[in-house]
C-alpha cells in the first residue's frame, strides 16, 4: 500500500462479509491506505445474510495480513457525514472517529445509509429466508430419494 503521493483514511461500518471484504481493491490499489473496520460484536460471528460464503476468519485474516484494523464491540451510534466521521459506544465511552472516506457495511438497519439518504430510503424487503441447522444424524436415517 505505497508508492502513492496521497494517503486515505477510511473507515468500514460493519465486518461481516461486505465489510470485510472491502479492503481488497483498496488493498490492491497503488494508493496508501489506511483502513478501520469498526464491528459491533465482540467477536466474529455468523450473523447477517444467509449467504453461503467461509467462514469470516478467512476474508478477516485477510484484511489483518494487509494492514486493516479491525475493532471489535464498538457500537456505532452516530453518523456525521460532513465531516465525515462516526461515533461508537464502547465499555469505555463514546469515541467518535474521523476518516476521509466512510464505506457502510453495516446491514439493514444501516445508520450509514440513514446519515446519507435519511430515514425514508430503506432496501426493500420483497422476500424472507429462515435459517435453521438441522443436524446431520437426523438426516442420515432417512436419505433423499429421487421421485
Amino acid at each position: 500500500m505505497s508508492g502513492s503521493p496521497f494517503s486515505l483514511e477510511i473507515i468500514v461500518t460493519g465486518g461481516g462479509l461486505a465489510g470485510l471484504g472491502a479492503y481488497i481493491p483498496l488493498a490492491l490499489s497503488n494508493a496508501s491506505y489506511h483502513i478501520t473496520v469498526l464491528e459491533r460484536t465482540p467477536t466474529l460471528q455468523a450473523i447477517g445474510s444467509a449467504l453461503l460464503a467461509p467462514p469470516q476468519r478467512i476474508p478477516y485474516e485477510g484484511a489483518v495480513e494487509l494492514g486493516v484494523k479491525v475493532r471489535f464491540d464498538g457500537k456505532l451510534t452516530t453518523t456525521d457525514s460532513t465531516k465525515p466521521s462516526v461515533a461508537i459506544s464502547t465499555s469505555n465511552g463514546e469515541e467518535v472517529l474521523e476518516a476521509d472516506l466512510i464505506i457502510g457495511a453495516d446491514g439493514a438497519n444501516s445508520k450509514v445509509r440513514t446519515a446519507v439518504l435519511g430515514n425514508e430510503i430503506k432496501p426493500p424487503v420483497d422476500e424472507i429466508a429462515y435459517i435453521c441447522s438441522i443436524p446431520g444424524s437426523t438426516m442420515i436415517p432417512t436419505p433423499l430419494q429421487h421421485p
